[in-house]
């Protein structure tokens, strides 16, 4: 139960952050970049990816889901200048890697389950 609700409650915070975070590229590149670091002409390319696997996490609650924040902030983590940027998205990653590892494929992890 508490694998249960650790991946659930991942889903939901890194899903809606991830909405959060696209939202704001989407609308804001300019500002986005400037925060991340990186290239303005990044900004909406990054607002779409992060609005797809945020809802992804959100809808699904799976595995795949969490792999692709965990992939998605691996590589903001090693291509943004900033380092305190740099190193808030390792902590995510690290984050969504161990929510993927604590989940079944396509469905939600069930203590007893083979």
């Amino acid at each position: 139960m508490q694998t249960q609700t650790f991946q659930r409650m991942s889903a939901w915070i890194l899903g809606a952050g991830s909405v959060a975070f696209g939202v704001w590229a989407l609308a804001r590149p300019q500002a986005f970049a400037s925060f991340m670091g990186s290239d303005p002409s990044t900004g909406r390319l990054t607002g779409v990816r992060d609005l797809v696997i945020g809802s992804a996490m959100i809808g699904r609650q799976d595995r795949g889901a969490f792999l692709l924040r965990a992939l998605a902030d691996t590589w903001d983590a090693g291509t943004v200048s900033k380092s305190n940027v740099a190193t808030g998205a390792a902590a995510f990653a690290l984050w969504a890697a161990t929510a993927a590892i604590a989940c079944r494929t396509g469905q939600p992890h069930e203590r007893g389950a083979a």
